[in-house]
Protein backbone atom coordinates (compact mmCIF):
# COMPACT_ATOMS: atom_id res chain seq x y z
CA UNK A 1 0.00 0.00 0.00
CA UNK A 2 2.68 2.22 0.83
CA UNK A 3 4.13 2.11 -3.32
CA UNK A 4 0.46 3.35 -4.24
CA UNK A 5 0.54 5.93 -1.94
CA UNK A 6 3.88 7.06 -2.81
CA UNK A 7 2.71 6.83 -6.60
CA UNK A 8 -0.19 9.21 -5.71
CA UNK A 9 2.12 11.57 -4.32
CA UNK A 10 4.76 11.72 -7.05
CA UNK A 11 2.02 12.05 -9.65
CA UNK A 12 0.39 14.84 -7.80
CA UNK A 13 3.41 16.69 -7.34
CA UNK A 14 3.95 15.87 -11.24
CA UNK A 15 0.38 18.42 -11.65
CA UNK A 16 0.40 20.82 -8.50
CA UNK A 17 4.37 20.39 -7.26
CA UNK A 18 5.44 19.42 -4.04
CA UNK A 19 2.77 19.07 -1.84
CA UNK A 20 2.17 18.11 2.23
CA UNK A 21 0.36 15.02 1.46
CA UNK A 22 -2.17 14.84 4.40
CA UNK A 23 -3.58 18.36 3.57
CA UNK A 24 -3.69 17.39 -0.12
CA UNK A 25 -3.98 13.59 -1.05
CA UNK A 26 -7.87 13.32 -0.64
CA UNK A 27 -8.50 15.94 -2.61
CA UNK A 28 -6.59 14.84 -5.52
CA UNK A 29 -8.67 11.62 -4.86
CA UNK A 30 -12.08 13.38 -5.39
CA UNK A 31 -11.02 15.61 -7.89
CA UNK A 32 -10.00 13.02 -10.27
CA UNK A 33 -12.03 9.96 -9.43
CA UNK A 34 -14.04 10.13 -12.50
CA UNK A 35 -11.97 12.49 -14.80
CA UNK A 36 -7.90 12.46 -14.88
CA UNK A 37 -7.54 14.45 -17.50
CA UNK A 38 -3.50 15.17 -17.89
CA UNK A 39 -3.30 10.29 -17.17
CA UNK A 40 -1.75 10.12 -21.08
CA UNK A 41 1.01 12.19 -20.52
CA UNK A 42 1.78 11.65 -16.80
CA UNK A 43 2.00 8.38 -17.89
CA UNK A 44 4.75 9.16 -20.15
CA UNK A 45 6.41 11.95 -18.42
CA UNK A 46 6.29 9.32 -14.55
CA UNK A 47 7.68 6.39 -17.27
CA UNK A 48 10.56 8.69 -18.45
CA UNK A 49 11.29 10.02 -15.15
CA UNK A 50 11.50 6.63 -13.72
CA UNK A 51 13.72 5.21 -16.54
CA UNK A 52 16.16 8.18 -15.80
CA UNK A 53 16.58 7.15 -12.25
CA UNK A 54 16.99 3.90 -13.10
CA UNK A 55 19.65 4.78 -16.12
CA UNK A 56 21.50 6.89 -14.08
CA UNK A 57 21.86 4.74 -10.86
CA UNK A 58 22.33 1.64 -12.91
CA UNK A 59 25.56 1.07 -11.26
CA UNK A 60 25.33 3.15 -8.29
CA UNK A 61 21.90 0.89 -6.78
CA UNK A 62 19.31 3.20 -5.73
CA UNK A 63 18.44 0.66 -3.72
CA UNK A 64 21.54 0.48 -2.03
CA UNK A 65 21.54 4.69 -1.42
CA UNK A 66 19.72 6.77 0.94
CA UNK A 67 17.38 7.37 -1.71
CA UNK A 68 15.26 4.17 -0.90
CA UNK A 69 13.89 5.65 1.87
CA UNK A 70 10.23 7.56 0.20
CA UNK A 71 10.48 11.16 1.37
CA UNK A 72 14.26 11.17 0.20
CA UNK A 73 12.95 9.09 -3.05
CA UNK A 74 9.99 11.76 -3.61
CA UNK A 75 12.84 14.57 -3.40
CA UNK A 76 14.88 12.85 -6.04
CA UNK A 77 11.98 11.94 -8.41
CA UNK A 78 10.74 15.65 -8.35
CA UNK A 79 14.92 17.08 -9.18
CA UNK A 80 14.81 15.34 -11.72
CA UNK A 81 11.37 15.37 -13.40
CA UNK A 82 11.94 19.08 -12.66
CA UNK A 83 14.72 18.61 -14.74
CA UNK A 84 12.87 16.94 -17.53
CA UNK A 85 9.66 18.42 -17.58
CA UNK A 86 9.65 21.25 -14.74
CA UNK A 87 7.97 21.41 -11.75
CA UNK A 88 4.45 23.22 -11.74
CA UNK A 89 5.06 26.40 -9.66
CA UNK A 90 8.79 26.24 -9.85
CA UNK A 91 10.91 28.59 -11.56
CA UNK A 92 13.09 27.18 -14.34
CA UNK A 93 16.79 28.85 -14.82
CA UNK A 94 17.38 26.59 -17.30
CA UNK A 95 15.21 24.82 -20.38
CA UNK A 96 13.80 21.37 -19.95
CA UNK A 97 16.39 18.43 -21.03
CA UNK A 98 17.25 15.01 -20.96
CA UNK A 99 20.57 14.03 -18.65
CA UNK A 100 23.73 13.89 -20.42
CA UNK A 101 26.00 11.26 -19.64
CA UNK A 102 28.42 13.81 -17.94
CA UNK A 103 25.21 15.01 -15.29
CA UNK A 104 25.16 11.46 -14.24
CA UNK A 105 29.36 10.90 -13.94
CA UNK A 106 28.80 14.28 -12.11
Amino acid sequence: MLEVELTSELLISMNAGMQDKKKIINNFYREWEEVYPTQDTDIKWFSDTIAELKHTFLNDGLEQSEFRRPPMFYTLFCVVFHRLFGMPGVQRLSTRKKFTLADRDG
